[in-house]
């Protein structure tokens, strides 16, 4: 199906190969700057809330699945740098990993947004993998 679409133009894949790594830094700090006050929240309001009791299985997968993403980025960010197949693999996991919760989500523009988005970063995704070496 990645080979019946249009091919990204080499320019535009060239750019995507050179921020991807400056992204994937910024996404990293962005990501550790919510994880931390989130514990903290989730602490507070579970002890101030008694039904609050509920909703921490799911917060607690929530988290999981964040911590994972972090994990994930962390191990890609300096294989992106050097363009290695490896860290190409992790991200498109972290891509997969994003689209599996965004479905898993309440809502039906949620769903569909998820779906988009989750098709555009593929199509990217897989257009530079050519990049990439082993």
């Amino acid at each position: 199906m990645v080979r019946q679409a249009p091919p990204l133009p080499d320019n535009i894949a060239d750019w995507v190969v050179i921020l991807a790594p400056y992204l994937n830094i910024f996404a990293i700090l962005m990501m550790v700057s919510r994880i931390i006050p989130s514990f903290a929240l989730v602490g507070l309001v579970s002890f101030f809330i008694p039904t609050a009791g509920l909703a921490f299985p799911f917060l607690m997968l929530i988290y999981l699945i964040t911590v994972i993403n972090l994990v994930l980025m962390l191990l890609a960010s300096r294989g992106l740098f050097r363009k290695y197949q490896g860290a190409w693999r992790l991200i498109f996991y972290l891509i997969l990993l994003n689209i599996i919760v965004g479905l898993l989500s309440f809502s039906i523009f949620g769903i569909f947004r998820t779906i988009i988005l989750g098709l555009i970063s593929l199509y990217i995704w897989f257009q530079v993998e050519d990049k990439y070496t082993k």
